[in-house]
């Protein structure tokens, strides 16, 4: 008889198996940070150069296209809207990520079965029902950018649950999916008020409409009653991006609004972020340093999560939190793991992790004296 785990259990053992600190390091060796920035270096990378415990978080993300930008091929693929993000934003030769794809308008985050969360202003931008949100539009290797999407990750826009809209303050939207979403755990939220100035913090979303990418190396600035000010390295389509406590691995906010994204040159002077960028010479990233700009605002959790249920990661969460397991990322040099050797069944070695179970403690012996 095949025995399965129920989801809260396995939901737990992902949770204790990803924080144990034997996850995977992130990428191959390969330079994960350019200077080219937004506040400070540029600190983007992409799916396949994150380690094992942000891959998984960045698979319960999602870009958000216009309908007419994917295109059902019938083959069980969705087209993708041909641009790349130099092309659409006219931008100079050699500008990081100019050859990617850039179709998505808005990012968001898997919060409970069929529900996703993003910014208000987004649903300002595109109805719902012209609304299509799609999982895993990653780069999953070097110069491997993604033309199609498997069908069975695009869902619909079904309904708004909750949202609100505050140019200068909370700018939310919960929305509702055409059917469940299979495979992935919703994201767990910080239920509380008390993100402080200095936490670290990191963003997965979609910037400029490219596949997703992780920036992290930023901080809170400020904090606001509804939002707090950050130095991510966001752009436009950032928008709705879950925004993460680099500690606990819960979104601390979602990203509402920030500064300039790129800069051209005119007969008037710069331009930020033009209307038709095409009409003026090839513009860049806008740079400025890390503690300078007017930052990135973030709607806080606490705000929204009212409208969100606990799921089971959350709860897996708080069950590791309390057994004294705290998360934790690998962005560092990769560590050494323990491993057996033992023989093959052709007598050669197998490699085989030295990864264990602590037993829990028994009760103590009753010695009689």
């Amino acid at each position: 008889m095949k025995n399965f785990l129920n989801p809260a259990t396995a939901a737990l053992l992902f949770v204790l198996f990803l924080f144990s600190g034997l996850s995977a390091e992130r990428g191959s060796g390969n330079p994960l940070i350019r200077p080219v920035s937004v506040y400070g270096e540029d600190d983007r990378f992409e799916y396949y150069q994150a380690d094992e415990v942000t891959r998984k978080l960045a698979e319960s993300t999602a870009a958000l296209f216009r309908s007419k930008d994917v295109s059902d091929e019938g083959n069980g693929l969705f087209r993708i809207r041909p641009a790349t993000l130099g092309g659409r934003y006219n931008l100079k030769a050699g500008e990081r990520f100019s050859g990617q794809p850039s179709a998505s308008f808005c990012s968001g985050a898997l919060v409970g079965k069929n529900l996703i969360l993003t910014s208000a202003h987004c649903l300002r931008q595109v109805p719902c029902e012209k609304i299509r949100v799609a999982f895993d539009y990653f780069v999953k290797s070097e110069g491997d950018y993604p033309g199609a999407l498997e069908g069975r990750n695009i869902y619909s826009c079904a309904g708004v649950e909750a949202q609100n809209y505050d140019r200068a303050g909370a700018d939310y939207a919960i929305i509702r999916l055409d059917r469940e979403v299979q495979g992935r755990f919703p994201l767990a939220v910080n239920r509380e008020d008390d993100i402080r100035e200095g936490v670290g913090l990191f963003v997965i979303g979609y910037p400029s409409g490219m596949p997703a990418k992780v920036s992290d190396n930023a901080s809170v600035r400020k904090v606001e009653k509804d939002f707090f000010v950050t130095d991510l390295d966001t752009f436009r389509g950032n928008s709705g991006s879950p925004v993460f406590n680099a500690e606990t691995m819960r979104i601390e906010g979602v990203l509402s609004r920030g500064g300039t994204d790129y800069v051209y040159s005119s007969g008037d002077g710069q331009a930020r972020d033009p209307r038709y960028p095409q009409i003026y010479e090839p513009g860049q990233a806008y740079v400025t340093g890390q503690n300078e700009g007017r930052g990135e605002d973030v709607t806080k959790s606490c705000v929204f999560q009212g409208s969100i249920p606990q799921g089971e990661f959350e709860r897996a969460l708080n069950e590791a939190e309390r057994r004294g397991i705290r998360p934790q990322r690998q962005n560092q040099a990769p560590a050494v793991t323990p491993a057996i050797y033992i023989p093959d069944e052709f007598g050669g070695p197998r490699v085989v992790p030295a990864i264990y179970n602590i037993p829990e403690p028994s009760a103590p012996e009753v010695v009689e004296i």
